[in-house]
């Protein structure tokens, strides 16, 4: 059944991909890799690593079968927005990881309408990450987010140490 589930999953994904992200890589400063190997297996949590522009690997691990077969999509998908912004955008403005969390969910809820964690509702990427900015300056509106939240964190810092 985990097999069945991971094959569907891997066709919605290809598409998804094609019809959402790909549009999207200019705007984003990221390119597509050449080849993404995928790996399945059980346990708890998921990744992805790109050793370079060309190749692509992404881990993903299921405890026991999912009642959803939407689960494993959803986690492909994530973990691919994940691999695509990591350097052209999350490493570049240095984003902490509740907010590249925050960053991928929206993402994610815009194009595959996959559920939001609740701890991120009153998230400070909201105010910044919308569906048009994901869409037209992701950078840029990730590049705002963080000279905002920089200066509040030295303010806190400030405040704090008065």
């Amino acid at each position: 059944l985990m097999l069945l589930f991971c094959l569907v999953a891997v066709k919605k994904f290809e598409k998804a991909v094609n019809d959402y992200l790909v549009p999207l890589l200019p705007s984003w400063n990221t390119t597509m890799p050449k080849s993404l190997e995928l790996q399945c297996c059980y346990g708890y949590g998921s990744g992805y690593w790109r050793p370079d522009d060309d190749h692509a690997i992404m881990l993903f691990r299921v405890s026991r079968y999912p009642e959803n077969p939407e689960y494993i999509f959803n986690i492909m998908f994530h973990e691919f927005v994940h691999m695509l912004i990591e350097t052209p955008i999350i490493r570049k403005y240095h984003v902490p990881q509740n907010l590249k969390e925050r960053i991928v969910d929206m993402i994610c809820y815009e194009y595959i309408k996959k559920p939001v964690q609740p701890k991120f509702e009153k998230s400070f990427a909201n105010a910044y990450i919308t569906p048009e900015t994901i869409k037209t300056d992701l950078p840029g509106a990730v590049a705002k987010m963080m000279t905002d939240y920089m200066l509040l964190q030295q303010k806190q810092n400030s405040a704090i140490q008065k």
